[in-house]
């Protein structure tokens, strides 16, 4: 049976991949255009590891992605307590 936490892994890396295609981005393009390693944004993809707010949020911002389109806000709800001052 399958986690919730490894269901939302997959979705994620599906939403991921979808948007790079529809950028028309390889892994490697992506990987130059945010100067991060091909190897972690392979294993998002494939839900092989849980990526943290801020690498999807670099990852979203070349690609003009929103945090809403890749489901960020859902998987990583922001404390209250830590935006309010």
């Amino acid at each position: 049976m399958q986690t919730q936490e490894y269901i939302q892994e997959q979705e994620l890396g599906n939403l991921l991949r979808y948007w790079r295609r529809q950028r028309g981005k390889s892994q490697l393009d992506l990987s130059l255009d945010t100067e991060i390693s091909q190897r972690p944004l392979s294993f998002v993809e494939s839900g092989r590891i849980t990526p943290s707010r801020n690498l999807l949020m670099t990852v979203g911002t070349p690609q003009s992605v929103t945090a809403q389109e890749l489901g960020i806000e859902r998987m990583f709800p922001l404390d209250p307590e830590s935006t309010s001052e």
